[in-house]
């Protein structure tokens, strides 16, 4: 890099060579990455630490490497992925079954953690208890130990090139099943996940982000049941690598979803609620009239679901007569309530077009409540073989637009 700032001044590298450095490695990164092996096991900015070191080991300036060059390297360096296991601890998460899957994670207690990481972790209480015993409400180092011990960690195996792309995958996936917690089993105190042991051969490493809030979430089994099944269906969809639209807008909308932390403000955790449902029901043929369609697509899917007519009617478990009876007025108030939604998001997202708009607690438990119907409903279709939102042809089966069409144009929903 010296050379490039030989001609002085040091602004010679933003003015004259960034652009050509910027160039090259575009260009060699696109020739690297139609490896698929590549494309999984080394990032590209691990990929742009790489190049120092080719130049340095081809004595050879940028302009000059070619991609043999790069492979060549490569090949050396990178002969296989490593395997790196991760354990993120969750500080206010208890009483998940050890070994419960959730996305490419499985939660464990530190008791059930190997001995050697289990060892290694407990090793530097001794030095955290002062600090910590009233957080956990301890009333000596036993009780602060066994407290310790019951934690919960997210636990995860990857494999890559280095120790940079290992760590954002690992964290990546870590958080994705975090988020899929949040959509399904309502966690809201648990903020995303950045501490980290990780284990890889005789290598041990902590990267800690020692941040605690208020509040303590537990494993919800027996008080929502009937969500488990969702939290099984989407974790089976990320470990089997599903690649349909429909699988790829559930885990994009998870992930939106998942990006509202504790202290987000609610104006904020709104947007994103509401970002998340047009990601999971807007296809590439909902280009014009975003609201009109939203607000006619959660109608025909959510109008008539039990959940809508426990909250529309106020009332835990409504009989089938009153549901018949209120069908049509649920429905057509859940499409009033969507179109709401959807003009606070419009004014809020842009202000000086369409005025400012309070959003309240209750728009954001709306917005939440739609966007949680929603991607079960979806799942729910998933299953039965829906893959895809626009219809590639007419009464397309696997098209979810052709089946809410369906549902339109028949007396009973098919």
């Amino acid at each position: 890099m010296q050379q490039y700032f030989q001609d002085d001044p040091l602004h010679t590298w933003q003015t004259k060579y960034r652009r050509l450095y910027s160039e090259i490695f575009d260009k060699l990164a696109a020739a690297m990455f139609t490896s698929k092996e590549l494309q999984e096991h080394i990032s590209h900015e691990e990929l742009r630490d790489a190049f120092d070191d080719i130049c340095y080991a081809t004595r050879k300036k940028y302009e000059e490497l070619t991609i043999e060059d790069a492979r060549a390297f490569l090949d050396r360096f990178y002969r296989r992925p490593g395997r790196y296991r991760f354990f993120f601890p969750a500080r206010n998460l208890w009483g998940y079954p050890d070994g419960y899957v959730v996305g490419e994670c499985s939660l464990n207690s530190l008791r059930h953690l190997p001995q050697d990481v289990r060892h290694r972790i407990s090793s530097g209480w001794k030095y955290t208890y002062s600090r910590e015993k009233e957080i956990y409400g301890s009333r000596g180092e036993s009780d602060y130990e066994n407290s310790k011990m019951s934690e919960t960690y997210f636990c995860v195996e990857v494999r890559a090139f280095g120790r940079r792309t290992a760590i954002e995958t690992a964290t990546r996936l870590a958080n994705q099943g975090r988020n899929i917690l949040k959509c399904f089993h309502h966690i809201s105190h648990l903020p995303k996940l950045r501490e980290f042991y990780f284990l890889k051969g005789r290598t041990f490493l902590h990267i800690g982000d020692l941040r605690y809030v208020s509040g303590w979430e537990s494993h919800p089994t027996g008080l929502f049941p009937e969500q488990e099944k969702y939290v099984s269906l989407i974790s089976r969809l990320v470990r089997n690598r599903e690649s349909d639209e429909i699988t790829r807008k559930c885990i994009s909308a998870i992930d939106l979803y998942g990006m509202i932390e504790p202290d987000t403000p609610n104006e904020v955790s709104f947007l994103l609620s509401v970002i998340a449902i047009e990601c999971l029901l807007l296809g590439r043929d909902d280009r014009d009239l975003l609201g009109w369609k939203l607000r006619e697509k959660i109608a025909m899917l959510l109008g008539d679901t039990p959940e809508w007519f426990t909250w529309f009617l106020n009332k835990a478990n409504p009989t089938q007569e009153e549901c018949d009876g209120a069908r049509i007025d649920a429905r057509e108030c859940l499409s009033k309530r969507v179109a709401d939604m959807y003009d606070k998001r419009s004014r809020f997202a842009h202000p000086d077009v369409h005025g400012q708009s309070q959003i309240t607690e209750q728009d954001l438990d709306f917005a939440s409540l739609v966007f949680e119907l929603s991607l079960q409903k979806l799942l729910t279709l998933r299953e039965r073989g829906i893959t895809h939102v626009y219809r590639d042809s007419l009464g397309d089966p696997k098209s979810l637009d052709s089946f809410i069409d369906r549902m339109k144009y028949s007396a009973v929903q098919p």
